[in-house]
């Protein structure tokens, strides 16, 4: 065994001894785990992107890190050892590194709690964990160097753990006061948000990478500079050039990194690749293709995920030599701001917190895409998780020249812009024209029968007969695709969720001219939405939100559908009335179901009284009963036609691509508030932006859109009572087995050695 190896292994056993580290590992654990699992609300409104779980270790690290750093007992044999000043360091920076992968190792199983309820991307678990061991050996190096400087073990812990931080959180600086634009990329390049954003979604990059490794280098030499100067070395001619050029050589490197890199995207599904529809959109281009991205420099320096979107820009460039990028910054040049406004780029405003109160910065992130003469827009873009499918749909739409329109109709009586407000700007964001047609138009089938592409009908209620008429005279002369979202039902969203009966609306008899037959009865699934309302008092009367006495409940009538082939992130629906499938009355249609409940489903019959709920809709109620009773089973709630059908209200027959969803809230502004928790949940507007692509026939375009959705919805335990157990056994081995191990394996570590010490003594006394 060498000396270095030797000197290595005894440091780390006298750390294995002595109680620094076990205590610096509990409370590493118990706050990471206590962060992301109790703080995050993880059991209730989480998700397993394990980005968050990630953010809490730099903080905890504030004091664990200069901890596992501390000097400890035997340093003072250190300038007996006949090893150099290298070696020393080596170890003094290897010893805690050891330390804090054993640290981190402790955190894996957490890991796997999150998968036991959620989907883990593996990948972003990886290249997490990696950067986080780069993080590591980047402050510990800092740590070390701060020891060197100084000879008392407590003010290097507490220099340590300021400089720390002041580290973690820099790149906020800027949000708090007004810092020249020098100071604030350095803030930005030191911080560690801004080096783990990458790796925090499965990305391995270079430039992360270097930093991690130059920084660490060269507080390595800054540490034997400060050893050999404290020893009374000097340093002349060729040492001393030799320091400087070592020094240099990663300053250097940094200098040069943001020139040459290289991104390798581990995530699941290649979503910060480009895939090889888009390579075939550029192979089309028989002309330039010039891209400009309109970046505010105040923007730039506060979110790390504008860096992806260069980064990800940059590919379309990398791919085709027709493809030109430039970058311009608006923020302090008028005329430019001007000509953006011109095109309907307008500043979105981000909230700054200065020292003299709270100011809103007008912000710039827009793409603009120029092909023949012709310009497309993204207006607002704050990450490249969807990038690919937005300049997907503007490159093809340069190229054909074809605009994709939709023409929405709400007949329930609801509003279109205030209603179903979200509706109208997630299916312009997506690239699609909105023809809203009004209901109550007195042109209403002259305007219709102008238009042309994707049909949405939301309710029907209110459009009566000669409305309908149209509306199937529509579909049948094939000017389109169709999604309804009808029910012969309708409830009072905005009051006591009532439920009436609408009678059978004429879409809905239309539906059922064409094989999808809507029932008597409401979808019940355990596998349904998490909401929290205000609990009863004694009195049976409802708490004042001022009381803030609030329970969660599980809500049986607002299903929420696991991932499937038509839904790979799963939706919710709202009051959903199950579909039955005769296979199309008319024509030689199919009917295929498209969104399916889970086994353990059960309906609800609706009943006939006119001044009662049909059903029973109060969370309370249906949270306490008991389920038993019910038959289970798969119920279809979303279905669709293709094929020759004949018209139930005209004589012609036509070709058909109709999506029926028996939920006229399913894209409602109200109910998607009810269900986004902290996050937001628009996995309903992917599906519905992911169904009209491919009921328009664009397959790929819709795989593509498909590829950008990750599925991080707690979807693994559908079952409540399974539910409940799952989150006690995950205390238990988040808060209560993993620091017993660590305590444990610290206990038996020192009783074996103390047995062996015994051993040794007395075979020494014997002999």
């Amino acid at each position: 065994m060498s000396r270095k190896t030797a000197w290595l292994s005894y440091n780390l056993r006298t750390s294995f001894t002595g109680p620094l580290f076990y205590i610096a590992a509990v409370l590493t654990v118990l706050f990471v785990n206590g962060n992301f699992f109790i703080r995050q609300q993880f059991f209730s409104s989480g998700t397993s992107d394990l980005v968050l779980f990630f953010s809490g270790v730099p903080y905890v690290s504030i004091l664990a890190v200069p901890a596992l750093c501390l000097r400890k007992s035997g340093r003072e044999f250190e300038d007996f050892l006949p090893v150099s000043f290298y070696s020393r360091i080596l170890v003094r920076i290897l010893t805690p590194l050891i330390l804090y992968c054993a640290v981190l190792a402790a955190l894996i199983p957490s890991v796997f709690v999150v998968n036991m309820f959620g989907s883990v991307d593996f990948s972003q678990a990886v290249t997490g964990f990696l950067s986080l061991v780069l993080y590591g050996l980047s402050v510990i190096s800092l740590c070390v160097f701060i020891g060197c400087v100084f000879d008392s073990s407590a003010v290097s812990f507490i220099v340590s753990a300021v400089i720390l931080a002041v580290v973690n959180s820099i790149h906020l600086a800027a949000v708090y006061a007004e810092l020249p634009k020098i100071l604030v990329n350095f803030f930005r390049f030191i911080s560690f948000a801004w080096h783990f954003d990458a790796a925090g979604k499965g990305i391995l990059d270079s430039r992360d990478i270097l930093y991690y490794l130059c920084v660490s280098f060269l507080f390595m030499e800054a540490s034997v500079l400060a050893v050999r100067l404290r020893k009374g070395g000097e340093y002349h001619g060729d040492t001393l050039a030799r320091a400087v050029l070592l020094a240099a050589i990663p300053v250097l490197v940094l200098m040069n990194s943001g020139r040459y890199f290289f991104r390798t995207d581990l995530s699941e599904g290649k979503t910060y690749s480009l895939s090889e529809y888009t390579r075939e959109l550029l192979r089309k281009t028989d002309s330039s293709l010039r891209l400009t991205y309109y970046r505010s420099s105040s923007l730039a320096s506060l979110y790390p995920q504008i860096r992806d979107v260069y980064d990800y820009l940059n590919l379309y460039q990398l791919e085709s030599r027709n493809v030109s990028l430039v970058v311009r910054d608006p923020e302090n040049d008028a005329s430019l701001q001007r000509t953006l406004e011109s095109w309907g780029i307008y500043p979105q405003q981000l909230r700054s917190v200065k020292t003299g109160g709270t100011e809103f910065l007008n912000v710039y992130s827009a793409v603009t895409v120029e092909y023949n003469g012709e310009v497309e827009i993204i207006p607002f873009v704050m990450s490249s998780q969807s990038l690919e499918f937005d300049m997907a749909r503007r490159i093809l739409r340069l190229i054909d020249g074809r605009a994709d329109t939709v023409n929405i109709i709400v007949g329930n009586g609801l509003s279109l812009s205030e209603d179903y407000s979200y509706m109208l700007m997630w299916l312009s964001s997506q690239g699609f024209y909105c023809n809203p047609i009004p209901a109550d138009a007195p042109d209403f089938a002259a305007r219709l029968d102008a238009a042309s592409g994707t049909l949405v009908v939301i309710g029907d209620s209110r459009l009566g007969i000669e409305k309908s008429i149209a509306v199937e005279d529509y579909i049948l002369k094939g000017k389109g695709p169709a999604v309804l979202m009808v029910s012969p039902y309708s409830t009072d969203i905005e009051g006591d969720w009532r439920i009436s009966a609408e009678g059978k609306t004429d879409i809905s008899d239309m539906a059922e001219n064409w094989g999808i037959e809507f029932s008597d009865s409401f979808a019940a699934d355990i596998s349904c939405a998490r909401i929290t309302m205000l609990t009863e008092n004694e009195d049976g009367n409802i708490f004042q939100p001022q009381d803030s006495r609030t329970q969660v409940l599980n809500y049986p009538l607002w299903v929420s559908l696991l991932p499937q082939e038509y839904a790979p992130s799963g939706i919710t629906v709202f009051w959903a009335t199950p579909l039955e499938l005769s296979g199309g009355a008319s024509g030689d249609a199919s009917v295929t179901p498209v969104l399916i409940s889970t086994e353990s489903a059960w309906s609800y019959k609706a009943g006939t009284s006119a001044s009662e709920s049909v059903i029973e809709t109060n969370p309370f109620i249906l949270n306490e009963s008991s389920y038993q009773e019910y038959e289970r089973g798969t119920l279809v709630l979303g279905a669709e036609v293709h094929g020759r059908v004949s018209g139930l209200y005209n004589s012609e027959e036509g070709s058909v691509d109709v999506l029926v969803i028996p939920d006229q809230y399913f894209v409602s502004d109200l109910m998607t508030g009810y269900i986004g928790g902290d996050y937001g949940d628009y996995r309903n507007f992917d599906f519905l932006t992911n169904s009209i692509l491919r009921l328009e026939g664009s397959t790929a375009l819709a795989a593509l859109h498909s590829k950008t959705v990750r599925d991080t919805s707690l979807n693994k335990i559908v079952d409540p009572g399974e539910y409940s157990r799952g989150i006690y056994k995950s205390l238990l081995i988040l808060f209560a087995f993993v620091p017993a191990l660590i305590i444990g394996a610290g206990i038996v570590y020192n009783v074996l050695r103390r047995v062996r010490v015994k051993s040794a003594v007395k075979f020494y006394k014997s002999s």
